[in-house]
């Protein structure tokens, strides 16, 4: 199935349904039973799909981000390895988990949190792949699945600078079958930090891709209304049973009565013309005239949220690492380390590299192609991040 190509054909997208994916991630809180009654509820209120997060934590993380003690609130575990090991799904678990969406007729999809898993969810039946944030600069895995053309993809772009999110473009240059999404990687989310306006900018330069939004925003409904009026033809939002639950996600996770809130009002936006022009105020009278069509005036007074998510207009050139991003940057943000234990004078090439969450940042992850035929000046071993000091200069 490929249903990207039913959507952007126009500027308006009359009549076009807007694919709306219930974000399960890591909210099943390692429990299948819950994971499957996630999938019931999504499809109970109106979602298209629901979408799970696949990891194989040695590929994704080094061994010393593995092993870091983690006392939090939110920890299932007394290392981030353990914690993270707690709420990760086997295969076969997928395997009853898209039986379970089959049964309640719902899509089923994941993100590849690295390359191992990539493979991994290629071996079932999947409509699309989702890469979201933490890997989108994971420049190695990125062209390698570019290659296999025939998997859909979703990719976020939260934690991007500007000639990220060009080098995005060109390798996925001859790929129509691309859904492309606004993100902000903040937990949750500040209205003025959302930045809607960025999908506008994403459209311009993705014109033969689909746009869509993912949203953090602890404001539940009214901002990702204000993304599908903006003319976003996914919005994705994380999905919850109960937003008291231990884990970080949940507190900007809708539950079900708001994702079938939600997409009662998409729908109701996909039935009409969108308006011509996209400024704040148009944007705001016809999200306001959704809202009271529909008799939900209690969400009016969200209607500033929305304002202040509109409020900045941006360019490409103002797409940074955001301030309110930092925390999940300096803690999921992968970079590059060594692949092997490699001594010194040792000429490198892109195999003795590869690209982990690590306990510590080096050379970034876009300048590998600048490494290759550099000469090591010291011995370096298995997952030390790379430093410029390794090389002669």
């Amino acid at each position: 199935m490929n249903f990207f190509n039913t959507y952007n054909d126009d500027k308006t997208c009359i009549g076009k349904k807007c694919f709306i994916i219930a974000e399960i991630g890591q909210n099943h809180q390692g429990c299948l039973k819950t994971a499957k009654e996630m999938i019931k509820k999504a499809k109970e209120s109106g979602a298209d799909c629901v979408k799970f997060q696949k990891s194989n934590l040695e590929a994704k993380f080094t061994q010393k981000a593995l092993r870091q003690p983690y006392e939090s609130a939110n920890s299932f575990g007394k290392t981030y390895g353990e914690h993270k090991k707690y709420l990760e799904f086997t295969l076969d678990e997928y395997k009853e988990l898209i039986s379970c969406a089959k049964e309640n007729e719902i899509l089923f999809s994941a993100s590849a949190m690295d390359e191992e898993s990539y493979k991994d969810l290629r071996k079932l039946e999947l409509p699309f792949i989702k890469i979201g944030s933490g890997d989108n600069n994971n420049w190695i895995m990125l062209e390698k699945i570019a290659e296999d053309e025939k998997m859909p993809l979703i990719l976020s772009l939260g934690m991007m600078k500007a000639d990220e999110v060009m080098k995005i473009q060109e390798i996925f240059k001859n790929r129509t079958n691309i859904g492309i999404l606004h993100c902000v990687s903040s937990y949750p989310t500040k209205s003025e930090d959302v930045f809607l306006r960025f999908i506008e900018v994403f459209q311009n330069l993705f014109p033969k891709k689909v746009v869509g939004y993912s949203g953090h925003e602890k404001t539940p409904i009214v901002v990702s209304l204000g993304a599908a009026v903006m003319g976003a033809k996914i919005i994705e939002r994380h999905f919850t049973l109960d937003k008291t639950l231990k884990g970080s996600d949940h507190s900007c996770s809708l539950d079900p009565k708001e994702l079938s809130l939600l997409v009662k009002l998409i729908r109701k936006v996909e039935q009409k013309q969108l308006p011509e022009s996209k400024d704040t105020e148009s944007i705001l009278e016809f999200t306001k005239n959704v809202i009271l069509e529909a008799k939900e005036e209690h969400l009016l007074k969200d209607m500033e949220e929305l304002r202040a998510a509109l409020s900045k207009n941006v360019t490409l050139e103002d797409k940074k690492v955001f301030d309110c991003e930092m925390n999940c940057y300096n803690k999921l943000r992968k970079t590059l380390v060594y692949s092997r234990d490699i001594p010194a004078g040792k000429i490198l090439q892109k195999s003795d590299f590869c690209i982990k969450v690590n306990t510590e940042f080096g050379v970034l992850t876009e300048k590998i192609d600048e490494l290759i035929g550099k000469i090591l000046v010291k011995n370096v071993s298995y997952e030390d991040s790379v430093q410029l000091s390794d090389f002669k200069s």
